[in-house]
C-alpha cells in the first residue's frame, strides 16, 4: 500500500519513531516531517499529494484546530487525514478530545503499536477516498446543473427561432472543464447526468398561434446505458405540435453517445 505521509512535530526522535513505525507497516510513499506547523502547512501548499497528517498535541488545542481549519484550504490538505499523536500520559489531556471534535480524524498514543498504527493508516486512507469522492461528487454536480441550464436556455431561444450562441459558448466552456475531470470522477457524472436529465419535462404542448415561431416544445433530455456498447448515451426528443397545419411526425427522438465524457 502505498501511503504519503506528512508529520508536524517539535521532537525529532518522536518524529524519527513515528517514522519508523509506518515503515513498519511494510507501506511505500513518503514520509516527511517538520517541526513547525508553519514548515507543515507550507509544505502543504507544494504540488505533493499526501494521504495523512500526524500532528503533536504538544502544539496546544488553538494552534492545532487553526492549523487544521487552513491546511483543509489547500490542494494537497483539502482530503488529507488527520491524525494527532500524544504520550500514553497525554490520554486525559482534554485538548485531544478538543480536538477530534474541531476537525481532526483520530488519536494515535505511544508508543506506537502496529496494531494501532495500521488502525490509524486504514482509517486515514478511507477517509481520503470519501473526502475526495464527496468533493469530486459536489464538483460535478455544479457543472451539470450549469450545462442543464444553460440547455434549457439555449432550447427557449432555438423556441424563439433565435441561434443561441452565448449558451453554445458557455456549453464549450464546460465541456472544456469536463474534460479536465479526473478519470475517477467521470461515474460521477455520468450519475449527475442522470439524476438531472432522467426525468425532465418538455414546456406545455405547442399550439397552432405557436408553430410561426418554431413547431416543437423544449427537448425531453435523457441519459440511459446503450445495452450493446455499454456506454451511456443522452437521448434528445423532440415533441412536435398537434394539428393538421403541423405537417411533421409527432415526435423525433435523437440519441448521441456520451461515452468520451461530455454533455
Amino acid at each position: 500500500m502505498k501511503v504519503e505521509v506528512l508529520i508536524g512535530d517539535t521532537d525529532f526522535d518522536r518524529r524519527t519513531r513515528l517514522k519508523q513505525a509506518i515503515r513498519h507497516q511494510r507501506v511505500t510513499g513518503t514520509v516527511d516531517g517538520d517541526p513547525s506547523l508553519s514548515g507543515t502547512l507550507r509544505k502543504l501548499t507544494r504540488p505533493d499529494e499526501f494521504d495523512v497528517i500526524f500532528v503533536s498535541i504538544d502544539f496546544g488545542f488553538d494552534k492545532i484546530s487553526n492549523f487544521i481549519k487552513e491546511a483543509k484550504y489547500t490542494k494537497s490538505g483539502q482530503d488529507c487525514a488527520y491524525i494527532v499523536t500524544a504520550r500514553q500520559s497525554d490520554s486525559d489531556n482534554s485538548d485531544i478530545a478538543r480536538s477530534v471534535v474541531e476537525g481532526a480524524d483520530g488519536v494515535l498514543l505511544e508508543p506506537f503499536s502496529a496494531e494501532s498504527m495500521q488502525e490509524v493508516i486504514d482509517l486515514s486512507m478511507r477517509i481520503k477516498r470519501e473526502r475526495k469522492l464527496a468533493r469530486q461528487r459536489a464538483a460535478v454536480g455544479v457543472v451539470v446543473k450549469e450545462i442543464v441550464k444553460n440547455l434549457d436556455l439555449a432550447s427557449d431561444t432555438l423556441r424563439d427561432g433565435r441561434t443561441p450562441v452565448t449558451r453554445m459558448r458557455a456549453l464549450n466552456g464546460l465541456h472544456e472543464t469536463l474534460e479536465n475531470l479526473e478519470s475517477d470522477a467521470l461515474p460521477l457524472y455520468y450519475e449527475a447526468l442522470l439524476d438531472s436529465m432522467g426525468d425532465a419535462i418538455p414546456f406545455r404542448p405547442m399550439t397552432k398561434s405557436d408553430l410561426g415561431i418554431l413547431p416543437m416544445t423544449r427537448p425531453v433530455l435523457s441519459v440511459r446505458m446503450n445495452e450493446e456498447h455499454g456506454q451511456p448515451e443522452l437521448e434528445v426528443t423532440l415533441e412536435f405540435a398537434e394539428g393538421e397545419d403541423a405537417d411533421l411526425s409527432n415526435s423525433l427522438t435523437v440519441t448521441r453517445s456520451i461515452d468520451d465524457g461530455t454533455p
